[in-house]
């Protein structure tokens, strides 16, 4: 997308900000950290009686966490 596009024009990925490993290893890093960043955040809304995302709270089921990026795309 043209924000995509522009975020990383105004700010390149560096070096020291990427990852090299296999993607297995990744995914399932990410995937057992959402469920347990969800799990958290589920916790959290029921202890404050609520369930809306306020400024601070921990991530709801259709936040972003993370991108990634293929350079072999134009």
């Amino acid at each position: 997308s043209s924000e995509i596009d522009g975020f990383f024009s105004a700010a390149p990925v560096q070096v020291c900000e990427q990852l090299e490993t296999e993607t297995d290893r990744v995914a399932k890093w990410l995937v057992e950290r959402a469920n347990l960043l969800l799990k958290d955040a589920e916790t959290f809304r029921a202890r404050q009686g609520h369930s809306e995302q306020r400024p601070g709270m921990p991530l709801k089921a259709d936040q972003v966490v993370a991108m990634t990026l293929d350079r072999a795309q134009p």
